[in-house]
Order: structure tokens, then sequence, then C-alpha cells
């Protein structure tokens, strides 16, 4: 939901009551969070109380001491695993939005049945890549964006196991990673294929706290190897631009303009390039219209499309 939200007078928003608990109504509110559809006004105050409250991170206003640092909006949905559009979608139809965020909906909703119409001739196999890309041979270039958390670092060893027996000669394997565990992304991947550089994807208008570190990151590398060959087709600059992307189709979605100029220096017209860890299918729609051909996978049968 945009910083700048209006609200329209079409309906009064909710009043805050004097003696409202937030601690009893969040734990109310969480046991709503699987019923969006059945939702009652009570439950949308509530959302509006959240958002309007927690504008900034840490921000209490007069919230209960012990409340503590509480999530921001986009936080606490993420948290939650509640698609950012749909509370959205019910304040509009309390009248308590401004058309802007109609208007907001209606692009997004146009953007994913794009994405579904060019997905449409776009080969992605439900399924672990291991299994369902192991009939895949002589591949000219695998573009990918594995899940960074700690517990799925073994992706990326069996990704190196793939790479290694699918790759042409001449191919080469551009991998996203986040910055916490590079280095052991790094040594994983070096186990099969040799290193060949470290792209850097700015992340335009994006910030994101790494709590580990207490750092804001503005990029995200992206980790080049090969089963050899190191020199590129042509002079490649080895900064990325990715323009700001609501996440409404997988959580780890990427955007269309980071991924552009993987494709343009890794590939020819005609090509093949893999995806196994497909996602909503973004690099897939990326290489068709660059004229590539595609296959990905996608484990997480939920993710849309």
């Amino acid at each position: 939901m945009a910083s700048d939200l209006m609200l329209t007078s079409e309906q009064p928003p909710p009043v805050i009551p004097e003696d409202w608990d937030y601690t009893k109504a969040n734990a109310a509110f969480d046991k709503q969070i699987y019923k969006w559809r059945r939702l009652t006004v009570d439950v949308i105050s509530m959302l509006w109380i959240f958002y309007h409250k927690l504008k900034k991170p840490g921000q209490r206003m007069d919230l209960p001491a012990n409340a503590g640092r509480l999530p921001t909006w986009y936080e606490w949905l993420d948290s939650k695993g509640i698609g950012r559009d749909t509370p959205i979608r019910h304040f509009i139809s309390l009248g308590w939005l401004a058309s802007s965020e109609q208007k907001k909906l209606e692009r997004l909703e146009a953007e994913r049945a794009a994405r579904q119409t060019a997905l449409a001739t776009v080969e992605i196999r439900s399924g672990d890549f291991k299994d369902v890309l192991s009939d895949i041979e002589d591949i000219d270039a695998i573009i990918t964006d594995p899940p960074y958390p700690k517990e799925y670092l073994n992706c990326f060893s069996e990704l190196a196991d793939f790479a290694a027996q699918r790759l042409k000669l001449d191919g080469f394997l551009a991998v996203y990673s986040g910055q916490y565990y590079l280095p052991e992304v790094i040594r994983r991947l070096s186990a099969k294929l040799v290193y060949v550089w470290t792209f850097c994807l700015y992340l335009a208008g994006q910030k994101q706290i790494v709590n580990n570190v207490n750092i804001m990151c503005g990029w995200k590398p992206v980790v080049i190897f090969s089963r050899g060959r190191k020199k590129m087709r042509f002079s490649a600059y080895d900064v990325m631009v990715s323009e700001k992307m609501e996440k409404e189709s997988h959580p780890w979605q990427q955007s269309q303009s980071g991924v552009e100029q993987l494709i343009e220096i890794f590939s020819m017209p005609g090509d093949l390039i893999v995806d196994p860890f497909a996602g909503s299918g973004t690099f897939g729609v990326v290489a068709q219209k660059m004229g590539r051909r595609f296959i990905g996978a996608e484990i997480d049968d939920k993710t849309k499309i």
C-alpha cells in the first residue's frame, strides 16, 4: 500500500477506541487470516488501524508501551503470507481508498493476465528440477534465482551438479544470491564449476534490511560460473539495474528489467535457457521476448504464474 494513500469521504474510517487493546485485537485478527473472503467490517477496521498507526518502522504513537518494535504494513503482511493487494480490495469495496488504488489493482491484474498469456508458450515443468529436467541436455545458459535462506543452501550444491552435467562446454550459469551466505554459495558452486565473475544487480528504489548485520542492502550479487570458459562473447558491463517490482505472483519474484542484460550477454537468439527455480516465470517471459527457447521448473505448485 503506497505511503501517499488517500482516504475518500464515501464512508468514514473506523474510530480508534480509547481502550483499544492492540494485543487482543491482533490475536483476534490472526484467527481470521485464512478467511479473507468472509472478512467482517470489524476485521477490516483492525487492518486500517494497524496501517495508519504504523507508517514508519518502530513508530508506536499511543500503542501500549510493551508493544515493542512493531513491523511495518508490508513486513506484517509478508510475515502472514498475505498478498498485498488482498486487503486493498476490501478497503476499496468499503469506499475507504481513492480511485488511484483501484487503478493500481487494475494495472496489476492486467500485468498478471499478460504474464499468463506470455507463459502459454513457455514451458514450465512442475516439480523438483533434478527430476523434471533430467532429460534436458546441451543447455546454452542457466539463469536462475534460488531461495537465499540458510536452510536452502543445499540447492546451490544440487544446482552445481546439474550445471556440470547439462551445460554446454561453452555455456554459463548465472545465479542470483543474497550477500549473507555468498561465500558459502560460491564455495558450493565452485565444487563442480569454474568461477567467472560477480555481477551487481542494483535494486533501483528498493532497500532491504539484513537483520543479522543491521545493513540496509540496495543491490544483489549475481555470480557467474562455467565449465571452464571465462571470456565473454563481447565486452559486458557488470552492473545491472532492476526496476522496482511488485511481488504479486511470488515472494521472490524478480523484475524483467534485471534479467534482460544477463540473457543478452550469455545467450544468442534461438539458444536454450533453463531456469531450475522458475517461480512466477518472469525469466521465461523475458527469454521468449528476446527470441530464446526456455524451459523452467518450479517445485511450489501454489505459485501464481
